[in-house]
């Protein structure tokens, strides 16, 4: 396993950290759900869910179908082939036919797809190491004004920081 962002994935660079506690593994996915609200405009989730299975699957090294796509993420085929759709206009993924079995169309991930995911994790380190900052001292209980102008701040960071890569990039 090498030591680019994307092998590192999520994981803390120290092994020994334990498991964060209730209430950070909720900030965790309001960071998630905040990131799918501006990065994504609204779009539906399991939209955002359909070409994150299939960025990861094809980062991988799996070239899925609409059928395998479906199933590795729960959502209805036709759900999927929309979606997908929208992934491909994105230029984040291409269809190509197999030439072992020129029925079956896989899905490969083009140079757009990986730096959208390169991007993503980029995100999400920057995202965890901000919650981290962010936690109270052991057994202080934040008052909910407290913890409304946490969650404000983080989200004022959040958008911040997608602006600034967004316009580095070029999106």
């Amino acid at each position: 396993m090498g030591n680019t962002i994307l092998d590192r994935g999520l994981r803390p660079a120290a092994e020994d950290i334990p498991a964060p506690p209730a209430d950070l593994q909720l900030e965790w996915l309001w960071v998630m759900v905040s990131f799918h609200a501006h990065q994504f405009r609204g779009r539906p989730i399991a939209e955002v869910l359909a070409s994150w299975t299939n960025i990861l699957l094809l980062h991988n090294g799996f070239n899925p179908t609409i059928g395998e796509l479906a199933k590795a993420s729960g959502l209805p085929r036709a759900t999927i082939s929309r979606y997908v759709s929208s992934t491909i206009q994105s230029g984040w993924a291409e269809e190509r036919v197999d030439p072992r079995n020129r029925r079956r169309r896989e899905l490969h991930l083009t140079e757009a797809g990986a730096k959208e995911l390169e991007y993503i994790v980029e995100f999400f380190h920057f995202a965890f190491h901000e919650l981290m900052s962010h936690q109270p001292d052991d057994g202080e209980q934040l008052s909910g004004d407290d913890y409304l102008n946490r969650l404000a701040e983080m989200s004022a960071k959040i958008s911040e920081r997608l602006i600034r890569w967004g316009s580095d990039s070029g999106r």
